[in-house]
C-alpha cells in the first residue's frame, strides 16, 4: 500500500496523523522495533492502520486502556499491552455545590497546552475524572493541573493492573425509523424534524466514525458512533425488529 492511498483512506483535514501512523509501519517493518503512534487514534484511523499492517505482515495492537475505547494508542511490533507509553490518570474533586462535566476537565487539561491527540477517551464517576495520557506527559500534569473550573482538584496515577478500571456510562435510547439512513436517524436521536436534522447534516455536525456525514443517504451500520455537535455521542447497539408497517427498531446508546 503506498502512501498516498493509505493517507487518502480517512476524511480528515490533518493528515499528519496518518503521515505518522505510516512512517511508523514502515520503519517498523524494516526494523522489527517496537513503535507506537504520536498521538491517540480513533478508530477510523486505527482500522486503516490494521490494513496497513496486514499488507505489510506486521503485528498490530491497539490499546486505548478502557473497554469500547473510541480513543487508542497504536502499536508496532508489540506483544503486551504493559509495553505501551500510556498512563491512566485520576482526577478526583470534592465539591457538593459543583457538577463537573466532561467539556470542564477536557478545557482544563488543553489549557496547559495539551493537544487533545495526546490524549484518550475521559470518563466520568462521580467526583472523579479518568483519562489515558502519554506516560511523558503525567508530570507536567501532576505538576500544574490544581483546579478543574475554579475548582481544586488532585491527580492520581492507577495502577492498571490492581485497580478497578471504569467503564463508560451509557444511556440506552431506542428509534423506530423507516431506514438507517443519516437524515432519518439524526431526526429521531435529536427528536427533531427530518428538515432540522438535514440542516445538521449541512452545517457539518454530523460525524459517523468520526468521519463528517456529507450526504443525507450514508446509511449508519451497528457498531458505529454518531457524533452529533450540540446533541451528544450515540452507539449504534442492535436492530430489535421491525414493526407491522415494516419500520425498523434500533437501539443506541448515548456516551454520558
Amino acid at each position: 500500500m503506498d502512501k498516498e492511498k493509505f493517507l487518502n483512506k480517512v476524511n480528515i483535514e490533518d493528515k499528519s496523523l496518518l503521515l505518522d501512523i505510516y512512517n511508523k509501519a514502515i520503519l517498523a517493518e524494516k526494523t522489527g522495533k517496537q513503535l507506537f503512534s504520536s498521538y491517540f487514534c480513533t478508530n477510523n484511523i486505527c482500522k486503516v492502520s490494521c490494513e496497513l499492517a496486514h499488507f505489510l505482515n506486521l503485528k498490530i495492537d491497539i490499546f486505548g486502556v478502557f473497554k469500547d475505547a473510541e480513543r487508542q494508542i497504536i502499536g508496532f511490533n508489540v506483544y503486551d499491552t504493559k509495553d505501551f507509553p500510556i498512563v491512566l490518570v485520576k482526577i478526583d474533586y470534592n465539591s457538593k455545590f459543583v457538577n463537573l462535566e466532561h467539556k470542564d476537565f477536557l478545557g482544563a487539561l488543553t489549557s496547559l497546552g495539551i493537544k487533545r491527540e495526546k490524549m484518550g477517551d475521559l470518563v466520568l464517576k462521580q467526583n472523579s475524572c479518568y483519562v489515558p495520557i502519554y506516560e511523558d506527559l503525567y508530570e507536567y500534569i501532576y505538576m500544574n493541573l490544581d483546579h478543574i473550573a475554579k475548582v481544586p482538584c488532585r491527580i492520581e496515577k492507577m495502577d492498571l493492573k490492581t485497580q478497578v478500571i471504569p467503564e463508560f456510562n451509557f444511556q440506552e435510547k431506542s428509534i423506530i425509523v423507516s431506514s438507517n439512513r443519516a437524515d432519518s436517524i439524526v431526526a429521531s436521536l435529536c427528536n427533531i424534524s427530518r428538515t432540522k436534522a438535514l440542516d445538521l447534516i449541512g452545517a457539518s455536525k454530523v460525524f459517523v466514525d468520526y468521519d463528517e456525514v456529507k450526504s443525507k443517504t450514508k446509511e449508519i451500520h451497528r457498531g458505529s458512533i454518531v457524533t452529533i455537535r450540540g446533541y451528544g455521542k450515540f452507539k449504534m447497539d442492535s436492530f430489535i425488529g421491525e414493526t407491522v408497517k415494516g419500520r425498523i427498531k434500533i437501539l443506541f446508546k448515548k456516551f454520558i
